[in-house]
C-alpha cells in the first residue's frame, strides 16, 4: 500500500557533543522541534538527511530520488562557504561554522532546483537557499546603518525568545502575497518571531524579496522557476505554525506541492 504522507528531509547539522567520559564527538542534530513540525504540522515522514565533509554525487542524488519536498531547518551555526564559479569555498565568518552542513545543504539545494524538489528554508535555512543560488550574506546586519537588533534577546528564557519579535511588510504581487490573498488594510504588515544574526546582503540569482522587515531586511526570500517551490523565512515557522494565518498558508501550500511533487515521483 502506497502511503499519502510526503517525505520531507530534514537536513542535519554536524555537532560535536562531549559525554560522560568521551571528548566532544560529532553527531547528527536536528532540534526536536522540526521533526514534529514535519510531523504533526505537516502529516509528513521525516527522514534526517546527515551532513557530511564530503557528500559524493550519488548521495545527492540518492537524497533527491527519496525525498518529496527538503526542510531547512535553523541553527546555531552560520553559513560559512559561498558559490565561487561552480565550487562552493569556505568564508570567514562570524559565529559558529558547520562546513559538513554547507557542503552536504549547499549543493543538495542546486540538484533539487533543477529536478523541481519543493524546498522550505527556516532562518538559516532561508540563507542557504539564497548562497546556494550565488547570494550573500552580511555577518553581523545589527551593525548595517539603520538596521535594529535582529538577534534573540538572551535576558529572556530560551522559549520566550521565539515570540513574536517585529513587524514584516509582505511585498505586494509576491508567491507569499498570492498565498495571502485577498489581503485588506494593513493585514499586509505581519509580526513574525525572527532573530538571526547574519542576514542577506546580495540576492542569488533568481531569488525575489518576498517579505522585509520596517528597517529594509530581508525577511522572505523565494525562487520561483518553471512553478518550482522553494521558499525561505527568516523567521521560526515551526513556533508559530500552528497561530497564524500566514503559517497556515505556507504549510498548506508546501504540503500540497510536496503530495504532487510525490505523485509524480512514485510514477516514475
Amino acid at each position: 500500500m502506497t502511503s499519502n504522507a510526503p517525505v520531507i528531509g530534514i537536513a542535519s547539522c554536524a555537532r560535536p557533543i562531549a559525554f560522560g567520559d568521551y571528548p566532544p564527538l560529532i553527531h547528527q542534530t536536528v532540534f526536536s522541534k522540526y521533526v514534529d513540525f514535519v510531523q504533526f504540522e505537516m502529516s509528513g515522514v521525516p527522514l534526517l538527511i546527515p551532513a557530511l565533509e564530503a557528500p559524493s554525487d550519488k548521495f545527492h542524488h540518492a537524497i533527491a530520488n527519496s525525498i518529496d519536498g527538503l526542510l531547512l531547518p535553523g541553527s546555531p551555526s552560520n553559513v560559512g562557504h559561498r558559490l565561487q564559479g561552480d565550487v562552493f569555498r569556505p568564508v570567514e565568518i562570524k559565529g559558529l561554522t558547520d562546513h559538513a552542513r554547507d557542503l552536504t545543504v549547499l549543493p543538495l539545494i542546486r540538484l533539487l532546483v533543477e529536478q523541481r524538489v519543493p524546498i522550505l528554508g527556516l532562518c538559516r535555512g532561508m540563507q542557504e537557499l539564497n548562497v546556494a543560488l550565488g547570494g550573500d550574506l552580511y555577518q553581523e546586519v545589527h551593525k548595517e546603518k539603520g538596521v535594529i537588533d535582529h538577534r534573540s534577546d538572551k535576558g529572556k528564557v530560551w522559549s520566550k525568545r521565539y515570540e513574536p519579535s517585529h513587524f514584516i511588510h509582505i511585498e505586494p504581487y509576491g508567491f507569499i502575497s498570492k498565498l495571502m490573498e485577498p489581503i485588506d488594510g494593513d493585514s499586509r504588515s505581519i509580526e513574525v518571531n525572527s532573530l538571526h544574526g547574519q542576514a542577506i546582503s546580495t540576492l542569488g540569482v533568481g531569488v525575489n524579496v518576498e517579505a522585509r522587515s520596517n528597517d529594509g531586511v530581508v525577511e522572505a526570500i523565494s525562487y520561483n522557476y518553471h512553478d518550482q517551490f522553494a521558499l525561505g523565512v527568516q523567521w521560526h515557522l515551526e513556533w508559530r505554525s500552528a497561530t497564524g494565518r500566514l503559517e497556515q498558508s505556507i504549510i498548506k501550500e508546501y504540503r500540497e506541492v510536496c503530495m504532487k511533487h510525490r505523485a509524480e515521483r512514485l510514477i516514475l
